[in-house]
C-alpha cells in the first residue's frame, strides 16, 4: 500500500529470468516499477511512478558487495 494505492491486478514481465517490470493497477491508477541489472546480475536501479510522481533508486556495489542507495524524485 501506498498513499491509499492498493492494486486490484498486478502483472509482472521478465527479461532473461529476472523480474524487469511490475505493473499494478487500481481503478484508472497505475503504478510501474521497472527494474534495471548489470551484466553480473545485480540491480541497479528502480524505479517507480504513481500519481504523477517518479521515484528511482540507484544502487551502488564494491567487491560485490551493496555499499550505497541513492534516491531521486521527479
Amino acid at each position: 500500500e501506498l498513499n491509499g494505492f492498493i492494486p486490484e491486478t498486478i502483472s509482472v514481465s521478465y527479461n532473461n529470468g529476472k523480474v524487469s517490470q511490475i505493473v499494478e493497477q487500481q481503478g484508472s491508477f497505475t503504478r510501474e516499477t521497472s527494474i534495471s541489472y548489470d551484466s553480473e546480475g545485480k540491480v541497479t536501479s528502480i524505479t517507480q511512478t504513481l500519481f504523477g510522481k517518479t521515484v528511482t533508486y540507484t544502487l551502488t556495489y564494491s567487491d560485490g558487495k551493496l555499499t550505497g542507495i541513492s534516491k531521486q524524485i521527479s
